[in-house]
């Protein structure tokens, strides 16, 4: 993402299915660098949807700020995951909806997207074109790898085809590439060269978020019938943080 001081009087523009409140890790990393930017002094607009990813039933504000990020959420941009074709549905409006918010939104300065929806790239790519602005393209997970590596589909197909062109897409026309470990940077290198663009940087715990639950209170305690106390084993002691 730029770094020199004109650049700061310009928006970074966040494009993510997901984002706090919602409980997705992606939506949470993401928070978490969008609102250190605007400690940094950028102003941030984030492009996400209404509804939960997982429980499209959990309804967030259509615009709030948040740690100083303007946040807009799209409507009708997520319908859960109970089949492929309902978050296809899901993806394709959040993406038309983002693509015309991104075109039209004020003074951009640059563009910060990732991996959710997967598809989010090419919006990137032609809001970058349009507007002449950089993308920073923050890598989450390995796709269509991950569908090969199960056996879901072969390397010829059509759809791991299409994956790979727009991977090529994204990969050539950001300004920096984000991975989350060497052996997602190796995976990538072999596919493209963009060692000079490529930046590794691990996922961080999120545990701001962690909220202490009674043991009374935990399902799966209860699911398993452990009652409301753990008693540790004749002879050993308890682990880190449970009770005697």
């Amino acid at each position: 993402m730029p770094s020199t001081p004109q650049h700061r009087h310009r928006t970074l523009l966040v494009l993510s299915q997901v984002y706090v409140p919602d409980p997705a890790s992606v939506g949470q990393h993401i928070a978490d660098a969008a609102a250190e930017m605007v400690r940094r002094g950028y102003p941030v607009r984030v492009i996400c949807s209404a509804r939960g990813y997982d429980n499209p039933s959990n309804k967030y504000p259509l615009r709030e700020v948040r740690d100083g990020v303007d946040i807009r959420r799209l409507p009708l941009s997520s319908f859960g995951k109970k089949s492929i074709p309902i978050r296809l549905l899901g993806a394709v409006m959040f993406l038309t909806q983002a693509l015309v918010c991104g075109l039209f939104t004020p003074r951009l300065g640059s563009i910060l997207v990732s991996t959710s929806p997967p598809m989010c790239s090419i919006v990137a790519v032609i809001i970058s074109k349009v507007r002449g602005v950089p993308i920073t393209y923050w890598l989450m997970d390995m796709n269509p790898d991950q569908v090969v590596a199960l056996g879901k589909a072969t390397e010829r197909s059509i759809g791991v085809r299409v994956f790979r062109w727009m991977n090529r897409r994204i990969w050539a026309n950001a300004a920096a590439v984000v991975a989350l470990d060497r052996f997602m940077a190796e995976r990538v290198t072999k596919r493209m060269d963009i060692s000079k663009k490529l930046h590794v940087m691990p996922p961080w715990p999120l545990e701001d978020y962690g909220e202490p639950v009674r043991h009374e209170d935990n399902p799966f305690r209860v699911k398993h019938g452990m009652g409301g106390t753990m008693r540790s084993e004749p002879g050993k002691e308890s682990g880190p943080g449970v009770p005697p």
